[in-house]
């Protein structure tokens, strides 16, 4: 089984270089049979350095949030072709601005057991509830179904403007799985923190945690890390 993992960056500073590093170093301890891939947009920080497989844009289109275009669908869908184009068996996107601490190789078995193409988790944590939405900073696909279902394609990134909110691009993918029948939601407790719930004494209930604070990102790290036997 040939595994995948990427992560879209863009690093406009030293604490997001950090939080990139912190990914990759906790994927290679977690998921040592997998293969790395950063789909960085111009960062003024060389994620280069970090020492795993890049794809690097020339330039940095924005964000649909900040009055950009879709920059991060952009980056989702090169990191989805890698996949394709290299005949994987899986790809799971983690943002990297955003960590995981479970084992992907277990939850990549799960699916191939029980035909799961696609393995989502619903949205939690930011300022309002919403609907409709899939948590895009981690998913799990299998790469014949993005293959199969034309899936970059009709993401079509370069419509940024059909993806403002609330058509967002956790929207837009929603949408699409359900449309395909692949919709299933995985057990994996997420935290958005755009409210900032997230302390160093509770960060352990949640396995993928974004938007935090650095001591809250540097307390999930120490505590993830695989024990020595």
């Amino acid at each position: 089984m040939r595994i995948l993992v990427f992560g879209t960056t863009y690093c406009k500073d030293e604490h997001d270089f950090c939080l990139a590093q912190q990914w990759v170093t906790l994927h290679r301890a977690l998921n040592l049979d997998c293969d790395l891939l950063l789909v960085d947009s111009a960062s003024p920080f060389s994620v280069a350095k970090l020492g795993t497989s890049v794809v690097q844009f020339g330039d940095n289109i924005g964000h649909l949030a900040r009055n950009g275009r879709d920059g991060w669908g952009r980056a989702f869908c090169a990191g989805l072709q890698w996949a394709i184009d290299r005949d994987y068996d899986f790809v799971v996107h983690v943002e990297g601005d955003s960590l995981l601490r479970l084992p992907v190789v277990p939850i990549c078995e799960h699916m191939s057991r029980h035909d799961l193409w696609a393995f989502v988790c619903g949205v939690n944590g930011t300022k309002f509830r919403e609907f409709a939405w899939v948590e895009t900073g981690v998913m799990f696909f299998t790469v014949s179904y993005v293959r199969d279902s034309n899936f970059v394609e009709r993401y079509d990134w370069p419509d940024g403007e059909s993806k403002r909110y609330p058509h967002t691009p956790e929207a837009v993918v929603y949408h699409m799985l359900v449309q395909d029948g692949v919709l299933n939601v995985a057990p994996i407790r997420t935290m958005r923190d755009d409210r900032k719930v997230l302390a160093v004494d509770n960060v352990m209930n949640y396995d993928w945690i974004s938007h935090a604070t650095p001591e809250v990102y540097d307390a999930f790290v120490a505590r993830s890390m695989p024990v020595a036997a």
